[in-house]
């Protein structure tokens, strides 16, 4: 009787197995460099594509100033229609922090800024209320301070915080305050540090350098920062709605919010930018350190990889998805360990 119902059960799951439909994910489109190495990278970045359901995303690689691999994979429009150009443009989420290291850092060598400016001080932030004066500790935060994410805020209680957020909307009347609305507010807030004692990352710490570019130029950060680009033949675009976009940038899922002084950047430019320049904005002038750096925003992740051997990599893609950053980078050093001799 049991080996009745053991053969009866085989024979369901093998008419089952039969006549049942395998559904299996055909590959994005790959644009781009064609090349062996570029061939072995493909894969693994379609992979990861894949893995995390992403439909948009570009890669490069060069060592030593020289491209070696600028590849786009999906589409970069949403109706994935159109092959996504290898230069296609996208926004680089936080990894935009350590382009306004790069600004700041330059301007500091030419002698334009001091690191020991206070910046508050400097871009001459006023309370919300003429009676009040500022938090002293606050109105001694420097330029170095910020760079370092060593302000004396944390991330509970920085400008960008769900509660400072909201108590700035009502005191501001802004949906989406400016770093200057929300300054007015964190002047007369305290700090969980001693300023310089601790490192504690900031989101609205950078935006305040940001803010400092702008006051030590002239202009818009954006219009300053694709000029000093310029001559490093590299060319980034203030990101906009989808409505009024550039043709070169890609579409993002979601289509979220714009943060202030958003851009867009090709992965192929962003590496070039890092031929010249550290993470972590200082000047480049040998191989000798080793960095990474990744971020994700609402429609973003990026990352961004320099390596002793003279390599650089860059991966951007149009989501925040379920593959994490760091084991992008993990994955692709490992591959590219095996490649590069």
């Amino acid at each position: 009787m049991k080996l009745k119902i053991f053969n009866q059960l085989s024979l369901f799951l093998f008419i089952f197995i039969c006549t049942t439909t395998i559904t299996v994910a055909k590959d994005l489109p790959v644009t781009g460099t064609e090349s062996t190495l570029c061939d072995k990278i493909n894969k693994e970045m379609l992979s990861i594509m894949q893995e995390g359901n992403y439909k948009a995303g570009t890669f490069s690689l060069s060592k030593n100033g020289r491209n070696y691999c600028s590849n786009g994979y999906g589409y970069q429009d949403s109706s994935l229609s159109i092959e996504i150009d290898p230069n296609r443009k996208m926004r680089i989420a936080i990894v935009g922090k350590t382009v306004a290291a790069i600004l700041i850092k330059d301007l500091f060598r030419r002698g334009v800024l001091s690191l020991d400016t206070a910046v508050f001080k400097y871009l001459k932030i006023k309370p919300y209320s003429a009676s009040d004066s500022g938090n002293p500790q606050v109105l001694a935060i420097t330029i170095k301070h910020l760079l370092d994410h060593k302000s004396g805020w944390d991330k509970k209680h920085d400008g960008y915080s769900k509660s400072s957020l909201k108590r700035i909307k009502k005191l501001s009347n802004q949906k989406q305050p400016t770093v200057l609305a929300i300054s007015k507010y964190m002047i007369n807030q305290p700090l969980q540090y001693s300023s310089g004692s601790k490192r504690s990352y900031s989101n609205y710490g950078y935006a305040l350098l940001k803010a400092v570019v702008e006051k030590a130029t002239g202009e818009s950060y954006v219009s300053y920062l694709r000029r000093f680009m310029k001559k490093h033949d590299v060319d980034i675009i203030e990101s906009k709605p989808i409505e009024t976009r550039d043709e070169s940038e890609t579409w993002y899922q979601p289509e979220a919010n714009i943060v202030e002084f958003a851009f867009a950047i090709s992965s192929a430019d962003l590496i070039k930018v890092f031929t010249h320049y550290w993470i972590n904005g200082d000047l480049r002038q040998n191989n000798k350190r080793s960095y990474s750096f990744y971020g994700s925003w609402k429609g973003t992740s990026a990352v961004i990889r320099q390596r002793k051997d003279g390599i650089n990599f860059s991966v951007l893609i149009n989501t925040r998805g379920k593959v994490k950053n760091k084991e992008i980078i993990n994955r692709l050093d490992t591959l590219i360990n095996t490649l590069v001799r």
